[in-house]
């Protein structure tokens, strides 16, 4: 289980920097965070990914705490993902953090 969790937080910090400076919206005017918020946030994507692929009740309240950065981040989106992480359907909400904070082409 070790080996798959840090493969998927890999494979999600590889993503982040292209995800932030294209396609992922950051807020509403689309602009990218400046560099200190982008690592702030990856370090919060992957914290949270790893508290839902660990199947781990603490993704409610670390959501709840950061809840001001994952709404900018993922927007519209952030509603989806907070209702499945409330309803501890935590591999539905990580499929879905994962598929909105890919780059787009």
């Amino acid at each position: 289980m070790g080996a798959v969790l840090d493969a998927l937080v890999a494979a999600l910090k590889a993503s982040l920097p292209a995800a932030l400076g294209g396609g992922l919206a950051w807020s509403t005017e689309g602009t990218a965070p400046p560099a200190r918020d982008a690592e702030k946030l990856q370090v919060v994507l992957s914290q949270l990914t790893r508290y839902l692929i660990e199947n781990d009740t603490e993704a409610l309240d670390f959501l709840l705490s950061h809840q001001a950065m994952f709404k900018q981040c993922l927007g519209k989106d952030y509603a989806s993902v907070s209702a499945l992480v409330h309803g501890f359907e935590f591999d539905e909400a990580l499929e879905l953090l994962l598929q909105k904070t890919r780059p787009q082409p």
